[in-house]
Formats: C-alpha cells, sequence, structure tokens
C-alpha cells in the first residue's frame, strides 16, 4: 500500500513532545511532510493524530472534532505550569466532595476559560510559554470555548479523576484549575490522557515506536468517519473537471450531497477534493475548500 497519503493514529506515551513523536513517525515512513492535527502536552499520553503527505490540507476536518479526555487533578496544590512538571505556587485547604460535584455545572456548555501561561496561545505575538520560561509577566486573554460534559469519576482527595469531552482550543488544565477555585480551593493535572478525537480512539493507535507504513489509514477508508463531513465518489468526467478546477455539479456525482455541509470527492480510492455549499444566489452549486490532486492525474502536493 502507497503511504504518501493518509491518517495515522498514533499512541503518544507521557514523558515524548508531539514534536518527537511525529518525528519518529517522519523516520518509520521516510516522508518528510507529516502533520498533527492537536498536539498533547509532554506530560500528556494518548492518541496523537498525523496526517500524511497531502492530507496535512485537511486538518482542519479533525481540529474540529470534539475530543475526550481522563485527567487525574490533585488537589490544594497549584503549579506555575497547571501540570506536574512545574514548581508548586499555590496552596490551599482541600475542597468537600460536595463542593467539586455543585461547581460541575458551572463549566459545561460555552464558557468563557483564560488559557494557562505556559501554552502555545500567542501573546503579543509571542507564544506564551515562552515568555513565561523567560521570566516575563504572561496573561493570556480569555476566550470562548465549549465543554459538551464533564463529570468526576473517582475521587480520594487530595486527587480526584474527571472526564471531559470538550471542543479544540479547550484546555484541561485551566478546566482543572477553575474547578478547584469555583469549590474554594485549587489544583493542577497530575496526569492527563486523550481518550478520543470524534470516532477516532487511543485504543485503534499505534505505539509511536512501532507505527510505520502499515498503519497508514487512506482516505477512502477513514473519512466516512468524520463527524459532519458527507463523502462522494465522482464520475470519471467529474474527476476530469474536478483536477482542472472547474465547477463541481450533482450530475458529476455519485449521490447528491445534502448541500448543507462539507463533502469530500473521492476518484476511485483518492481524495481530490473537499467542497462546501456555496454562498445563496452564487451560479455554482459548490465551491472548493481545497484541492489535493492536479490536472496531471498526480496528487498536488501542498505549498510548502
Amino acid at each position: 500500500m502507497q503511504h504518501d497519503a493518509g491518517m495515522v493514529l498514533l499512541r503518544k506515551p507521557s514523558g515524548v513532545t508531539s514534536f518527537a513523536a511525529l518525528g519518529r513517525l517522519k523516520r518509520a515512513l521516510g516522508i518528510r511532510r507529516i502533520g498533527h492535527t492537536g498536539t498533547l502536552d509532554r506530560f500528556a499520553s494518548g492518541l496523537l493524530i498525523a496526517l500524511v503527505g497531502r492530507l496535512t490540507r485537511i486538518g482542519w476536518l479533525i481540529t474540529d472534532l470534539p475530543k475526550r479526555y481522563h485527567a487525574t487533578v490533585h488537589l490544594g496544590e497549584q503549579t506555575a505550569t497547571l501540570d506536574p512538571e512545574g514548581p508548586v505556587e499555590l496552596r490551599r485547604p482541600l475542597p468537600s466532595a460536595q463542593a467539586l460535584e455543585d461547581a460541575l455545572p458551572g463549566f459545561v456548555g460555552r464558557i468563557r476559560q483564560v488559557p494557562p501561561a505556559y501554552s502555545a496561545v500567542h501573546v503579543g505575538g509571542e507564544r506564551a510559554s515562552r515568555l513565561a520560561r523567560r521570566g516575563s509577566p504572561v496573561q493570556p486573554a480569555a476566550r470562548e470555548v465549549y465543554v459538551e460534559s464533564l463529570r468526576i469519576t473517582a475521587m480520594e482527595l487530595p486527587r480526584m479523576t474527571i472526564e471531559v469531552v470538550c471542543g479544540k482550543g479547550t484546555y484541561v488544565r485551566s478546566l482543572a484549575r477553575d474547578l478547584a477555585a469555583a469549590a474554594g480551593s485549587c489544583g493542577h493535572v497530575a496526569a492527563l490522557q486523550r481518550l478520543s478525537i470524534g470516532a477516532f480512539t487511543v485504543g485503534d493507535a499505534a505505539p509511536i515506536d512501532t507505527a510505520g507504513p502499515g498503519d497508514v489509514i487512506p482516505p477512502a477508508a477513514f473519512l466516512h468517519r468524520i463527524d459532519g463531513l458527507e463523502v462522494r465518489r465522482v464520475t470519471p468526467a467529474g474527476e476530469r473537471r474536478v483536477r482542472h478546477g472547474q465547477p463541481v455539479e450533482p450530475q458529476f456525482l455519485m449521490g447528491e450531497p445534502s448541500g448543507d455541509r462539507p463533502c469530500a470527492l473521492l476518484g476511485g480510492n483518492e481524495l481530490l477534493a473537499i467542497v462546501e455549499p456555496a454562498a445563496g444566489g452564487a451560479p455554482r452549486p459548490y465551491r472548493y475548500r481545497c484541492v489535493l490532486a492536479d490536472s496531471s492525474g498526480r496528487a498536488a502536493e501542498p505549498a510548502a
């Protein structure tokens, strides 16, 4: 099987950066262009999704999927990094179990959240973590995030475990900090595992030390598992039109999309393009979001 374009589900262990995990995969596949769809902190473990070759261009489809985490929170102590790698900077009495349960509803739905000082968000054009490590004052701006569900699965103070399902941009470290504060205490994430991204689970992932060509999933085998994305095959005439960037019309598709969601167009097992419904009144039924194949019939390489 060719492995120049596809998806790889990786199981990242704690203590390894996401960058290092992708570096191992690059060497195993002998390919340079590999991108992630959401990093994990070094202390965290779990599912890391990599896209290979030209499929790095569709990372947004994965990034937008909900993510499920399992976190162990240490209460009564807050570290500078909100994880086990930073020094303790604040201590408070332990909260009661009831106070924690009562605080949960306030962190479900659309909430305002301040990212950790040690994070990849940008402050003044520079990553907050770099400023923080230099000792510069860092105060990331609050932003809206979405938490689909939050529940306590075990509690033996000073530790509790929580399970979180959340949207992109949500920091579990900030969630643990704010939940502890709402219960009258403080806390940090002592351990974190990402269990799933959309329909893709850590149980299906390959260890980073053994992942190789046999773990590359071709587009035709995973696109249908992306919630909110339709998949349609194109006719031979439709494939030629897509390769030349010509208008995509229903008669060139094997089954008409609903018209209200992005749609992946397949020629055989090759992902040719992602199209979206055109704006109301537009003369073309669908507009291109990205094209992954060129007019020669070879897969188009994304811009460097």
